[in-house]
């Protein structure tokens, strides 16, 4: 597995991951992924945060994309980076590569001052949150319902605090 940055010039290999992922796009929007998603991978930041913050990662087996990693840097407090996204397509599920990759971000946050992970799940996620579970990861908490496209759900915030766990 290698793990290498990417950029718009990648969107062919972002539209393949999120193609191969239809159920992410259902349990999360309650629809298949649009073009949109595609420019919200690439452009989207919260408000206080720069492009210049988010660095996007494709995952590849043999030049193939199989997977996506979105991290935002100091994100509300110096030292603590979120997961924006990280998708594995769905037929390279439950062969480990989640948690290899899962352990490249731990590596990489590290080595760049990062000393805290979070991220969101959204409630219909069950997989996922069940994942970040195993990954170490603690719920801080959970809001009231959203919505999100054609689906209204709580989000679970979760974060690792220890980079060494797992």
């Amino acid at each position: 597995m290698e793990i290498r940055a990417i950029d718009h010039h990648d969107i062919l290999d972002v539209e393949k991951v999120y193609e191969e992922n239809p159920r992410y796009f259902n349990d999360v929007y309650g629809r298949v992924f649009n073009q949109s998603d595609l420019n919200e991978f690439f452009h989207d930041v919260p408000k206080n945060k720069t492009i210049e913050d988010k660095l996007l990662f494709g995952i590849y087996l043999e030049d193939e994309c199989i997977g996506l990693i979105d991290l935002l840097k100091d994100y509300h407090r110096k030292n603590i980076w979120f997961i924006g996204l990280f998708m594995i397509s769905e037929n390279m599920h439950h062969q480990g590569l989640g948690q290899e990759a899962h352990q490249w971000i731990k590596n990489y946050v590290k080595i760049h001052g990062g000393k805290v992970l979070r991220l969101a799940v959204v409630d219909s996620n069950k997989s996922a949150f069940a994942f970040w579970k195993r990954m170490g990861y603690n719920r801080l908490k959970t809001t009231q319902p959203m919505a999100f496209d054609q689906k209204k759900q709580r989000i679970h915030l979760m974060e690792l605090f220890d980079l060494n766990e797992r």
